[in-house]
């Protein structure tokens, strides 16, 4: 009963709670003027994120060194921290100068993963029509909106090991899901005119 009939729901069970699962960010093609300039692009970015169910009691020292290593108000991040939920975000998007820091706390719950960060190197060139994106890499106006299935691309997925309280274990990432980048797009907008 166990091995055949519910052998591949037990083992499916069990790969979840020994496997880590993060997604892959699939990078948001790039817009470019007629010649090649770059008008809108995408960079990776660390956002740091905590899981209050695995954090010690006492989290006011963590809280108070997050807040002034993320230039974040400390009620606010010990109020995250008081969340009964599996994950919460503290700062998406920070500099990539932090991430040493930010790893430092890794042991106390918190935890990185990289984002895309739209950037548009001209400016507010052409802005109107171009339009934007929101923090989560979706397009809000313009080109981005219309064409925002074509720019976005397809999230990956990869994986580790974890120990019984969920924790990370040292070792390397394994990359069950490839992302797909997103399509370039050419525009015959001249940036220069």
């Amino acid at each position: 009963w166990l091995q055949v009939v519910q052998g591949p729901a037990l083992a499916r069970q069990a790969r979840s709670q020994y496997r880590l699962s993060q997604p892959l960010v699939a990078p948001r093609g790039a817009i470019l003027d007629r010649d090649g300039r770059v008008l809108a692009m995408s960079v990776r970015a660390p956002s740091v994120y905590a899981n209050p169910k695995q954090m010690p009691a006492n989290t006011t020292e963590t809280a108070i060194r997050l807040a002034k290593l993320l230039d974040r108000d400390v009620g606010l991040i010990k109020e995250r921290f008081s969340r009964n939920k599996g994950f919460v975000w503290l700062a998406r998007q920070v500099d990539p100068q932090l991430t040493h820091e930010v790893r430092a706390f890794r042991r106390a719950g918190i935890g990185m993963m990289e984002e895309g960060q739209r950037l548009y190197p001209q400016g507010q060139l052409a802005s109107q029509v171009l339009g934007c994106v929101n923090i989560d890499q979706r397009g809000l106006e313009g080109v981005e909106l219309a064409y925002d299935a074509i720019l976005r691309g397809r999230p990956g997925w990869q994986s580790t090991l974890r120990d019984a309280r969920g924790q990370m274990l040292v070792g390397p990432w394994t990359v069950d899901v490839e992302a797909e980048p997103g399509a370039d797009m050419v525009l015959t907008l001249d940036s220069v005119v």
